[in-house]
């Protein structure tokens, strides 16, 4: 039976509601201003609405890159919890949402401040390149990058490089796990300078867009992250393989909920140009085989309740279970899409308890 909008509200915890609501009320129009305007105003309303910031220890670093196709360096946000500057930490690279558009190191500063104090490691904030300006696989090169930087260089900053795990919400759990499948698959190696300064003489070296990929199949680098915490992500690439889910029916159709198939339409443009690639499974990881899924590191999958894409994420699950990976998926009822960086004015049962869900995976896994 089809449920009303109004049926469906009273799942959801009243905050939630009223963000909703207030969003569906006034959606930004791509069509009226520039993306450049566009991302400034959703930007803007997403710091000015931020919650509190706990007190955390912040440092921003550049990593060079040596890729040709990419630009010459990578930003980094180190985030740890206060009193921890000489501690070597485990470290958890978070990848943020946003459709691959919108996002940045200061709107998503709460949420990683809080994962950082919450789970007692130095997370690493990737700030990739953004969509549509430079198109895939830029920014998953780059979170590419980044990780093997840290296996290499780790303890510059302070990071455990034998302790490493991802994490990502919507587009950046997208990445968070499609990275895993690149490290698992040994597709190649992306080769980053062995400091944190800009090396002009590497630079000054490449003279082809193929000189720095190197094959790996003898030397990739499967065991690098221990574990992937995906936080709705999405990771269907197909209009025609959504349309078939129960959770699109129910929700799909208006922005009421976070997140409308149109929405996720227009991010996969944004991201690699067309709607359909389900060929490609770093984009679509849905689509891998039981053969690319073996071997991935344990997961930790967030879902939330009233949102499209959580069905795509249950048949992720039980994907990954029957690859023999180890896999919780939880259901956060009352939550929409975007949920744990939301700007709320007050942090709802729901975000406290998936952090503390996330800080007792951590905990297990790292310091037991």
């Amino acid at each position: 039976m089809t449920r009303s909008l109004e049926q469906e509200y009273e799942r959801l915890h009243p905050v939630y509601v009223t963000a909703a609501k207030t969003f569906a009320a006034n959606p930004p129009d791509p069509t009226k201003t520039s993306l450049s305007e566009l991302r400034l105003v959703v930007d803007d309303y997403n710091l000015q609405a931020r919650g509190k910031v706990p007190d955390v220890i912040i440092e921003d670093k550049m990593i060079p890159m040596t890729e040709d196709n990419l630009k010459k360096k990578v930003e980094i946000r180190i985030v740890r919890p206060p009193g921890s500057e000489n501690e070597i930490l485990p470290g958890v690279i978070y990848l943020h949402g946003g459709g691959w558009v919108f996002g940045n190191k200061e709107t998503f500063l709460k949420t990683i401040a809080d994962l950082s104090v919450r789970t007692h490691t130095a997370v690493i904030y990737v700030e990739y390149s953004k969509c549509p300006e430079v198109q895939y696989p830029t920014a998953l090169y780059e979170t590419y990058g980044v990780a093997q930087w840290l296996n290499k260089h780790g303890d510059l900053i302070h990071v455990d490089r034998e302790k490493l795990a991802t994490c990502g919400d919507s587009a950046g759990g997208n990445m968070a796990t499609s990275v895993c499948c690149k490290l698992n698959l040994n597709q190649f190696d992306m080769k980053t300078s062995d400091t944190v300064e800009d090396n002009n003489n590497n630079n000054n070296n490449n003279n082809n867009n193929n000189t720095n990929i190197v094959l790996a199949k003898e030397r990739g680098f499967p065991n690098l992250i221990k574990t992937q915490i995906l936080l709705y992500p999405t990771i269907c690439g197909s209009h025609e393989q959504r349309l078939g889910f129960e959770t699109i029916q129910r929700f799909g159709t208006t922005t009421d909920f976070g997140l409308s198939l149109e929405q996720t339409e227009v991010s996969l443009i944004n991201y690699c140009g067309k709607v359909n690639v389900q060929e490609d499974i770093l984009i679509a990881p849905l689509n891998a085989t039981m053969e690319d899924l073996k071997g991935l590191p344990p997961c930790l999958l967030i879902m939330a309740d009233c949102d499209l894409i959580r069905s795509e994420n249950e048949l992720y699950a039980i994907r990954l279970m029957q690859a023999g990976v180890e896999t919780v998926a939880i259901q956060i009822f009352g939550t929409i899409h975007g949920f744990i960086q939301m700007p709320l004015p007050i942090d709802t049962p729901q975000y406290h308890k998936t952090m503390s869900l996330i800080a007792a995976h951590l905990t297990d896994l790292f310091f037991f």
